[in-house]
């Protein structure tokens, strides 16, 4: 079984194409992604993450010849446990494929090259463009992992099992009750919905008036407010600048 999804804007699970073929091989990705480029038209900066498996990454790159092709990280790490038996390694590896500032990775990657020097150079030759959040070609934003896959197939675990047209039924069953289900208002922020708008102008807002018009206290009339008493500087002023209203009108 084959699946594509994304993320929306409220980081919610959203499944774009489902495929079934006789088996994972270049024919069936290559018509998977095919189908996947048919729905998705064309889309300058778009990326796809997925494990390191080798026909995945010949055959995207051979559909969507302008995608950009990460790694997911989850798999990426424990790939490096199993090879260097390091102690949190994948707790360093995610500290620097997720920070945003090259200064901060350049701090976290050395942090791993004084660790393990070999682990160090393993991540440099595979490409951090790959597994690095700041040296990524396009915007990855916060998905690092496939676990938004993993959430469809745990869902299709028992109905994988299930006759091809009962799946493809079960699954437009799914997709049709999350639609039912979705509040739209959810998804967008209290500030523009109608009832903060009206909220807002429930309180009466006075209008000011003309300076004649308003009604001082003696107490406050009779306060003199001058202007800040301002030195000015020795030298020559600089080409171009003008002396400010209070400068002018200050004596000293």
């Amino acid at each position: 079984m084959f699946v594509a999804t994304a993320q929306d804007r409220n980081e919610q699970v959203y499944p774009i194409v489902f495929g079934y073929g006789d088996s994972k091989n270049n024919l069936s990705w290559e018509w998977f992604l095919e189908c996947l480029r048919g729905a998705l038209g064309y889309i300058d900066d778009l990326i796809f993450i997925s494990d390191r498996h080798a026909i995945i990454k010949a055959e995207i790159f051979k559909v969507f010849i302008y995608a950009t092709r990460t790694i997911c990280c989850w798999y990426f790490y424990e790939n490096m446990k199993k090879r260097f038996h390091i102690k949190d390694i994948a707790d360093i590896m995610d500290k620097v494929a997720r920070t945003y500032r090259e200064f901060d990775y350049n701090r976290d990657i050395e942090e791993l090259r004084k660790l393990h020097k070999a682990a160090f150079d393993y991540v440099i030759v595979v490409g951090p463009h790959k597994w690095s959040r700041v040296h990524c070609l396009q915007k990855r934003y916060m998905v690092m992992t496939t676990n938004v896959v993993e959430c469809i197939n745990a869902c299709l675990k028992f109905a994988q099992q299930l006759p091809m047209m009962t799946l493809v039924e079960f699954i437009r069953n799914i997709l049709q009750k999350r639609e039912r289900n979705l509040d739209f208002t959810s998804l967008c922020v209290d500030y523009y919905k109608r009832k903060t708008f009206i909220d807002a102008y429930s309180v009466p807002i006075m209008h000011v008036g003309h300076p004649s018009s308003w009604v001082v206290p003696s107490d406050i009339a009779a306060w003199v407010v001058l202007n800040p008493k301002l030195k000015r500087q020795s030298g020559h002023p600089m080409e171009g600048q003008h002396a400010s209203s209070s400068s002018e009108s200050t004596t000293t």
